[in-house]
């Protein structure tokens, strides 16, 4: 009889370590549901940066391409302009 009791209780036990591992369980499995909810979160913000990013980028290249343009515009001016006044003088 002794016995009986002594596997029901170690049986007892076992059963609460299952249901605590149980609930850990659960427990972990809605925090991954979380997490990789954030995680979806946080790539749809990167993707939109990146986007952004690349539209800078485009513009940014644009304006160094007239920037140059009109940076050889100015050396031409002032070549002329350095002619005119030799000249002139």
């Amino acid at each position: 009889m002794e016995d009986l009791e002594s596997v029901r209780a170690e049986l007892a036990t076992w059963d609460d370590d299952l249901l605590e591992q149980e609930n850990m369980y659960v427990a972990c499995k809605e925090s991954l549901v979380l997490e990789r909810s954030e995680v979806d979160s946080w790539n749809k913000v990167l993707i939109e940066e990146q986007r952004e990013h690349a539209l800078t980028n485009k513009a940014n290249i644009a304006l160094n391409e007239k920037y140059y343009v009109l940076k050889e515009k100015h050396n031409k001016l002032e070549k002329q302009y350095h002619l005119l006044s030799k000249s002139n003088s």
